[in-house]
């Protein structure tokens, strides 16, 4: 499956997080609205550095952001801050989804996470994951027989099928953010023959 980012007019560049922090999380949803948006409407610079400043103040504001930024962050923040920059990212024309797969935390088979990602990639939604191995967030943006193609602020592009499962079996942490036209509430006026 081609990546995501590939499928624009202008191929899309990831953000890249710095050499002394661990923003990863920040960086990886940031990321996956910015893909997520192409089909629909692309983000500005303006808009993505709007919703990266958002993230920086919903951590500050819960006194968060040190220990995110000298230690990383666990999953359950992770989701958290997802679900409200996708909220901080719609505007008029433009609503996004995140969404958590049925198999989240649970003991799964790689097929079925593999199928799961395929169904959100195909939907030309992105698809976050947690890299345990490596202690990183990242986004999934595309697949291969034995790869997943990632849109990363570390600058991998890819890793392994294995990275699917945490070193106790489970399903690694996964979510996926899909941008869509926001349907207009008004309806036009009725024709008057005028």
């Amino acid at each position: 499956m081609l990546p995501l980012e590939r499928t624009a007019s202008k191929p899309l560049q990831p953000f890249v997080q710095g050499d002394f922090d661990s923003l990863c999380g920040l960086y990886s949803i940031v990321n996956a609205i910015r893909l997520a948006a192409l089909p629909v409407r692309p983000l500005t610079s303006r808009q993505a550095t709007g919703i990266f400043n958002s993230g920086i103040a919903y951590l500050h504001e819960r006194r968060l952001l040190h220990g995110v930024i000298t230690r990383g962050m666990q999953t359950r923040l992770w989701i958290s801050l997802a679900r409200r920059l996708c909220h901080c990212a719609e505007s008029p024309s433009l609503v996004f989804d995140c969404v958590l797969p049925p198999h989240h935390g649970k003991p799964i088979q790689l097929v079925e996470a593999r199928t799961w990602i395929n169904d959100s990639l195909t939907r030309q939604a992105p698809v976050l994951i947690l890299l345990e191995r490596q202690d990183h967030f990242s986004v999934i943006s595309g697949t291969s027989e034995k790869r997943l193609h990632l849109f990363d602020s570390w600058s991998y592009h890819y890793v392994g099928m294995n990275a699917l499962k945490d070193s106790a079996g489970k399903a690694s942490a996964m979510m996926s953010i899909a941008g869509r036209a926001k349907e207009s509430l008004r309806r036009s006026a009725p024709d008057r023959g005028d």
